[in-house]
């Protein structure tokens, strides 16, 4: 395998990539590829939620309105906060 003396990238570098591409500087090598796809984008996001923390969904321990004040439940025990 043969070395090359490559400078390292610069800022410059960095903000001459296509906006089409998704660019990072890492340890002065300039890293670029393309940008996902809408597609992918939305599997991400579905993924996401539906992988995601019960929390993210009012599961236990999430926030929520009951007659107007809000509880929480945790394993430590419920709690009412309102009036």
């Amino acid at each position: 395998m043969r070395a090359f003396n490559r400078k390292p990238a610069t800022y410059a570098d960095l903000m001459s990539v296509p906006e089409t591409m998704v660019a990072e500087l890492i340890a002065g090598e300039l890293i670029a590829s393309p940008r996902p796809a809408l597609e992918h984008s939305q599997a991400s996001s579905i993924l996401a939620m539906d992988l995601g923390s019960p929390f993210d969904r009012g599961g236990p321990g999430a926030g929520q309105a009951a007659g107007g004040s809000v509880t929480s439940q945790s394993p430590l025990g419920s709690r009412r906060a309102g009036p």
